[in-house]
């Protein structure tokens, strides 16, 4: 009978347990919600890739970057943001009382955000969306044509995620699915000294995927972004240099 007792009272310390740490993560992302709202950021998903920034500076002022599977678009706004820093600071110190929304009109500067994804998304300043299925090999010819114009390409971002079925390891594979279509298309694109940041989930294939991207780049690194839930398997890959052919 004791040990039977010990063992319910185990169950209900570690349910207990669980619920508070579900509770917790649940809070954190109805805060991280919120600030976004706050910004005009539109997902939590903004403060992953500006934490990433803050720590390898990927995104610079003046810069060309592709933003795939962008929808509602917090990749896209936090890049368009990060492209024009020195072009925000500097309106503002010229004119801080003016009273006029800096981020409300096109960028002057030279930055560009190419965003494609299969829903709708609301304009962004200084970015060119795409709306088609990454997928579709038309869809990624258009988004070539526009890079074409651009000189190429300093930073291909992809946040792109499969529609979750609730099988992790199916979920899993089409992910990396995503991941190696994206990965094709940087090569295609990026400047010698471009930077590839792509979203995966932790699996079986994980390991080939990440040999995959070092055989293509000199600099192959996980990042978790601390807005990314510790609990999640969701990871990035952020892959910087591209080895000479």
């Amino acid at each position: 009978a004791g040990r039977a007792t010990m063992m319910a009272m185990g169950r209900r310390w570690m349910a207990t347990r669980f619920r508070r740490k579900e509770d917790f993560y649940t809070k954190e992302r109805v805060t991280d919600v919120l600030k976004a709202k706050a910004i005009g950021a539109r997902s939590r998903a903004f403060f992953k890739l500006e934490q990433i920034n803050d720590s390898y500076k990927i995104i610079r002022t003046g810069m060309f970057v592709v933003d795939l599977g962008a929808a509602p678009g917090g990749w896209s706004v936090a890049a368009s943001q990060l492209l024009r820093a020195d072009e925000i600071e500097s309106r503002q110190r010229q004119a801080p009382s003016s009273g006029q929304d800096v981020g409300g009109e096109r960028s002057r500067s030279k930055g560009r955000v190419i965003s494609c994804d299969l829903l709708d998304m609301a304009g962004i300043p200084g970015t060119t969306f795409i709306k088609g299925d990454f997928t579709d090999d038309q869809v990624r010819a258009r988004i070539l044509q526009e890079c074409s114009e651009g000189g190429g390409v300093d930073v291909v971002l992809s946040d792109m995620a499969p529609n979750c079925c609730g099988d992790a390891q199916i979920d899993h594979m089409r992910i990396i699915e995503l991941a190696r279509l994206a990965h094709e298309f940087s090569l295609s694109c990026l400047k010698p000294n471009g930077s590839f940041l792509v979203k995966i989930f932790n699996g079986k294939e994980m390991p080939e995927y990440l040999a995959e991207v070092k055989n293509t780049f000199q600099n192959v690194q996980f990042v978790k972004p601390p807005a990314s839930r510790p609990v999640s398997s969701e990871m990035y890959i952020l892959a910087r240099k591209l080895k000479a052919n």
